[in-house]
């Protein structure tokens, strides 16, 4: 990861704007059968890159008090702001015939997904394209951690684990170290993770998650492949579907408050993404238009 990356890609919860695939001539099952593949040939090569992240984050950077960001650790006017990015789950399109077997689903619940880091002495929160939010104190030990997945806990780097051990290793933590759920006024609750069983969802879709007496309706579901490691950026191996969307892809019946989500011009799965498809592509127009910007195939 380079230090002046920016991380294009959108929440995967409140705009539900998202990837409908990286290319429009291989199924999404295709790709995610190559993303295994490459991923078992180029094990030893992600696992040199993850600990290069892991050095860069954890010994070469410096918080920075003016800019609430972490610096590389050089004069101030050579420094680069470093962007953290995330894992982007793609709209989950194409059920696959192993659903129920090889992949694991979180419900979560309403709310903004955020990156935690909680190191030499500061713990941040950062959106999806890597930018500040806030702090807060938190009884985390140094090192990178959030709340659906488990990327690093003090100096271990869980980039190249599979889906299912970083979800049972963020848990154990959280077994072993029960005052990492309260600190202060904030509230930390890990989202359980369960076997993508319909009859499992079904039973699951009718509950809501309670923080604070408050009861947070769900958003939608995140599914991942048992042997997905952790991807910076887009990747079939993580699928995601509204709440709404669960009757129509997995004949999965949800709350009439989940399915009063669903955008009035709704019609199926198909036509949203590609209604959302041509308004990205109007935008995107609109901004090289604004900017002066002309395709090379024009000149």
């Amino acid at each position: 990861m380079e230090e002046d990356t920016v991380a294009e890609p959108t929440s995967m919860h409140s705009n539900l704007y998202k990837c409908r695939g990286l290319t429009q001539e291989m199924s999404q099952q295709q790709r995610r059968m190559d993303f295994l593949k490459k991923q078992k040939e180029r094990r030893h090569q992600i696992t040199d890159e993850n600990r290069k992240i892991c050095e860069l984050l954890l010994n070469d950077m410096c918080f920075d008090e003016e800019t609430m960001q972490w610096d590389s650790v050089t004069p101030r006017s050579k420094r680069k702001k470093v962007v953290f990015k995330l894992m982007h789950s793609e709209w989950f399109t194409d059920i696959p015939d192993d659903l129920e077997e090889n992949w694991l689903t979180k419900f979560a619940p309403e709310g903004l997904r955020v990156l935690l880091i909680a190191t030499r002495g500061h713990t941040n929160c950062y959106n999806t394209k890597g930018r500040y939010y806030f702090n807060l104190k938190s009884g985390f030990p140094g090192g990178h951690i959030r709340m659906h997945d488990c990327l690093f806990w003090n100096s271990l780097s869980m980039l190249d684990s599979e889906a299912q051990f970083r979800f049972f290793w963020l848990k154990a933590k959280f077994d072993e170290m029960p005052d990492l759920a309260q600190h202060g006024h904030i509230q930390f609750i890990l989202l359980h993770h369960f076997p993508a069983e319909k009859s499992m969802m079904q039973e699951i879709m009718s509950e809501q998650t309670i923080v604070k007496d408050q009861k947070l309706p769900y958003d939608g579901v995140v599914f991942y492949h048992k042997e997905s490691h952790y991807f910076f950026g887009y990747t079939p191996l993580v699928g995601w579907l509204a709440s709404y969307m669960l009757p129509e892809q997995l004949n999965i019946d949800v709350p009439p408050e989940n399915m009063a989500r669903k955008p009035a011009d709704y019609e199926n799965m198909e036509k949203y993404l590609e209604d959302l498809e041509k308004r990205k592509k109007k935008r995107h127009k609109s901004w090289r238009k604004k900017h002066n910007v002309v395709d090379e195939e024009m000149l």
